[in-house]
């Protein structure tokens, strides 16, 4: 009999979009085991200006495809559909930060 345990796994699977239109399937940025593996996370998403969106940890809610910070809440705080890109910092002192691109579908 073989068990295998997938938490000791230290690479973590970023999915590449998600699309918040309320159906209850793939609602928000969710990085499965994130915040298990690497509890002092910070995310951040940008738009393709280079304007933050949004701020993670573990303590917020994940990313739901609408603004969170000040500078851009403009009118009910929705994205538009489009690419937008993540600055992921796991704090552990040992992995590199890493950037790259999601797709947020309406």
């Amino acid at each position: 009999r073989v068990v295998v345990d997938l938490t000791k796994c230290d690479d973590i699977l970023i999915p590449d979009g998600f699309s918040p239109n309320n159906d209850g399937i793939n609602d928000q940025f969710v990085i499965n085991e994130l915040s298990e593996l690497y509890p002092n996370f910070k995310l951040e998403i940008y738009n393709r200006y280079g304007s933050i969106l949004y701020k993670g940890n573990k303590n917020t809610p994940h990313w739901d495809g609408t603004t969170t910070e000040d500078g851009l809440k403009m009118g009910n705080q929705t994205v538009p559909a489009g690419v937008y890109f993540y600055v992921l910092e796991f704090n552990d002192g040992i992995k590199k930060p890493k950037q790259g691109r999601v797709y947020l579908s309406r």
